[in-house]
Formats: structure tokens, sequence, C-alpha cells
């Protein structure tokens, strides 16, 4: 894109451009970028848009570009400390641009948006009431007041601001995703359907914006779980949607996320089912193959999964390394890492407090759940093996123990030795030397009397 500075450069147009042809410069860059897609891009072609196609905030901006060098320059530093969300800064010189030049509107919206994000919600209010008495007819100025009450929770007043901003301005995409947003929130899927199914009638002279709206529409259906109108909207989308790269990537992109939830859900027939409809829509996606194969995986061992899940014989940390291996998502590997992390610590800790029911779990894990057990074999052999050395490891200790509890000999020694293993051999050991020397003691000195007996005897003769 161009410099972002000019607005007319945004939307690739001259400044002498009538308003229809504005709106259509408009809808040529947002297919080119897309809003979930290109949140950044988008963000300052729907500015650049919002500004030009109203006379009040146009007349504004011309004069802004062409008379107020100290203005573009507060802009410029507003903007650069908005983006590194340096809220209070931004707040500042957004402020300056208004003690210069109180009308400028797009200056307010700007101080009522950096209040909003900086959570300053009443004083955002404050902001974006006063833009709605300025110029009652720009639906954006609505929608920022909405999107103020929707973080407050205030919903019916949020539903109400959007309903004006649509029939203002019935082309911003955004006011009907969010109004739906608030349906969705609220429950009410009926009252989303049927707005949104509205809004694709309203739209269909544009395929993008009418694939914005089913995508949305599929998320409903996917809360209520119906899972035959999820598969007529796919059709639908797969017939109108065109042959372009970034409008299947946006698809697939936005499905995908769907699909994630879904996988972590548990809900794996209907995950199942909008992989295979999207595959048909863009079977290159190595993202949904994987997400595809990932689902038709779990429903195959789906049943055998939940017994193993129920089946108490088994520890719970032996568990996991088959549940995380088919639930393994590449979008949130730094996660799964801290779990199968915490884990493998679980595990070892268990190999050396709780072996027998390791072994025990384990081989019921091979005989009773042998397709589960293949999943992680080798980590479960290596489990195996140590828990059975600690096992043979106890036994050996458990006999040398009772060897030497049987030398009762002293049975005054100090009680703090008895709870060292150590101590206890050295000091068997030594007792046992200890009675050698003492038995070949006594041997010497009963030779040493036979032999001077054997002398007297001798000596009387």
């Amino acid at each position: 894109m161009k410099n972002m500075d000019n607005l007319y450069d945004i939307l690739q147009i001259d400044d002498k451009i009538r308003d229809i042809e504005i709106k259509k410069a408009y809808i040529k860059m947002l297919r080119k970028y897309p809003p979930e897609k290109c949140p950044e891009e988008f963000k300052k072609i729907r500015e650049a848009y919002e500004i030009l196609i109203d006379p009040v905030l146009k007349a504004e901006y011309n004069a802004f570009i062409n008379h107020k060098d100290n203005i573009n320059e507060y802009r410029k530093k507003g903007n650069n400390a908005l983006d590194k969300k340096q809220y209070r800064r931004a707040i500042l010189y957004y402020k300056k641009i208004l003690l210069i030049e109180p009308k400028l509107t797009f200056a307010k919206n700007k101080l009522g948006l950096v209040f909003f994000y900086d959570k300053q919600y009443e004083e955002a209010i404050i902001q974006f009431r006063e833009l709605i008495q300025l110029n009652p007819h720009n639906s954006i100025f609505y929608n920022n007041l909405a999107y103020v009450y929707k973080e407050q929770r205030k919903y019916d007043l949020a539903e109400e601001l959007l309903l004006k901003s649509y029939n203002i301005d019935s082309t911003n995409e955004k006011t009907v995703l969010v109004l739906v947003d608030i349906y969705i929130a609220l429950g009410d899927y009926e009252k989303g359907i049927k707005f949104i199914n509205r809004c694709i009638e309203e739209n269909e002279s544009d395929t993008f914006k009418e694939i914005m709206y089913y995508l949305k529409l599929i998320r409903i259906y996917v809360n209520i779980n119906n899972i035959n109108m999820i598969s007529q909207i796919l059709d639908r989308v797969k017939n109108i949607i065109p042959d372009e790269e970034k409008v299947k990537e946006y698809v697939v992109w936005k499905l995908q996320k769907i699909l994630e939830e879904l996988l972590k859900d548990n809900d794996y027939e209907l995950g199942y089912n909008i992989c295979e409809k999207l595959l048909q829509i863009d079977s290159k996606s190595e993202k949904i193959l994987n997400l595809y194969n990932k689902f038709n995986e779990i429903l195959k061992v789906h049943d055998l999964l939940k017994e193993l899940a129920r089946d108490e014989r088994i520890i719970e940390c032996l568990k996991k390394p088959i549940i995380y291996y088919l639930h393994w998502n590449i979008n949130n590997e730094k996660e799964f890492n801290k779990k199968k992390k915490k884990n493998i610590e679980e595990i070892r800790e268990s190999i050396e407090n709780n072996f027998i029911n390791v072994l025990k779990s384990i081989n019921i894990l091979k005989t009773k759940y042998e397709v589960l057990y293949k999943y992680k074999e080798e980590l479960y052999k290596d489990a195996y093996n140590m828990a059975n050395e600690n096992k043979l490891k106890n036994i050996n200790e458990q006999k040398y123990s009772e060897e030497v509890c049987a030398c009762n000999e002293e049975k005054d020694w100090p009680i703090l030795y008895s709870t060292n293993l150590k101590e206890q051999k050295r000091r068997y050991k030594l007792k046992r030397r200890f009675r050698k020397i003492l038995l070949g003691c006594a041997v010497i000195s009963l030779v040493l009397v036979i032999t001077i007996l054997k002398f007297h005897l001798f000596k009387r003769r």
C-alpha cells in the first residue's frame, strides 16, 4: 500500500472523485485486505473510507491536509503512541489537536477510541455522544459508542445504536458482525439468524460480503449444533466463492478457528463434517487436512477413548499422553508443550512412588486399549521398564532390610540410624566383621589352652 498518511492514497483515488467511486474503491480494497485477515490494513482502509464518504469529515480532512501542519505533527505522534499502546501519551496529543481546532471530529473520534482502549469507558462515552450531536448522520460514531456499551455488557443500548448505524450505512460489514455477536452473547439466535439473512439478501451483489455473513451464520448454527444448516450454508459458499486465493484463505482461516474450538470441546462429528465440506472448497489447505485427519482418527477410537476416560483402574497421568496426542493442535503448540511437560513429571513421580499401579495401568492399556496404547507405545514401554526396575529394587531392599532386622543383638542401638538403610548396612558389616574377629580370637585362645594343657600333662610324666 502507498503512503498511509494520505487517505486518498490509501483508497488509491484522487481528491476530485465522486462518492459512488469512493464506495467502489473501498469495496475493491476490502477484497484485497479482508478485515480479519489483514486487521491493520483494514483499519486504515476503513478510516479513510469513513472520512472521505462523509461530506463534513471530508471537508475537515481537506482543510487539515492543506492548512494544518501542527495538527499533522500531533496526529502522527498520537497515532504512533496509539500503535505502541501508549494510551495516555496518545490522549495528550489528540487533546492538543482539539485545542488548535475543536471542530476536527476525526481527532475527537480518535480521542474517544483511545479512552475506550484505555478502559476509560465513561470518558469515551462523552466523546462519542458529542460526536453524534455534531454529526448525527455518521454511522461510525454510533458504532463506536455501541462498542463501549458492548464492552460494558449493556447489550440493549449497543443493539439500538448498531441498528441506527446500519440504517444510516448498510455497507459497513463490521456493524452487522458485531450486532450478530451481541445476539449470540444474549443467546437470541433466532434474532441473529433473521437479521443476518436480511443482510445477505441486501448484499447479494457483493459476493465477498455475502461470504462473510454466511460464515457468521455458520457460527450461530455451530452454537446450536444444527449440522444440516451448516452443511447447506457451506454448499452455498462453495457455489458462490470466486476462484481467488485470498478469499479462499479467508474462508479457511475463519472456519479453522471454529474447528479448533470443536476439537477442544470434543465435538468431533460436527468438526469432521465441516472439514469434509471445507476440503471441497480448498483441497490444498494443509491445516484443514490435518484437522480432518485428526477428527477422523478420533471418531474411530472415540467410544474407546470415552471408556478409557471412565476406567478408574488406570491412573490419570497415564491416560493423558493419548488424550494430548489425539487433541494436539499446532496453533496452541506452546500450551500443549507445557501440559505435556507437566504430564511427564506426573508420570515420573508415579513411577517413583506408585510403581505397582503404573505397572497394572500399563498392562490394562496394552491388553484392553491396544489401539490407543500403540499411539504412545514407546513412552509406555519406557515407563513400564522404569517402574519394573523400581519394583525389583524395592524387593531387594526389603529382603536386605529383613536380614538387618534379624540381627537382634544390641537392641539398644540408637533409633536414629534405624531409618537410614545405608547406615544399617554399614553397621551390619561392621558387626559381622567384629564377630569374625571374636571367633578368631576364641579359636586362637582355645588352641593356646589345649597346647598349655598338653604341655603340663607331658611334664608330669
